[in-house]
């Protein structure tokens, strides 16, 4: 019987270790609105990408603004771009992406007036 409990308590022993000498890795999280104009119907749809310190309007190579043929489209496009959708509310749709903690401190700067 003492054998039994001397082992469970050094198996307890060797958990509490191991789960201190872990370090957990901070995750910081940006966030971004995309607003949708257009007709959806007719194949021309306009994003506009707020990210809390300014407005961006996706362009391509050529500096051309991208018109989207739907909504799908508009979305599997921010996908393509790293983030993450989570929501919609009417012609707003937000989407997330995992940040550094070196990219977040950059970003902190923009956000305060």
């Amino acid at each position: 019987m003492k054998k039994l409990l001397f082992t469970i308590a050094l198996m307890l022993m060797a958990f509490t270790v191991y789960a201190q000498t872990q370090i957990k890795e901070s995750k910081f999280t940006e966030h971004c609105t995309i607003q949708t104009t257009g007709n959806a119907n007719a194949g021309k749809v306009r994003i506009v990408i707020l990210y809390g310190y300014g407005k961006v309007v996706p362009k391509d190579d050529s500096g051309n603004e991208i018109m989207f043929m739907s909504l799908v489209g508009a979305k599997n496009y921010m996908t393509l771009q790293g983030w993450e959708y989570y929501g919609k509310d009417g012609n707003e749709m937000y989407f997330k992406r995992e940040v550094t903690e070196e990219q977040a401190k950059q970003l902190l700067p923009k956000l305060r007036r």
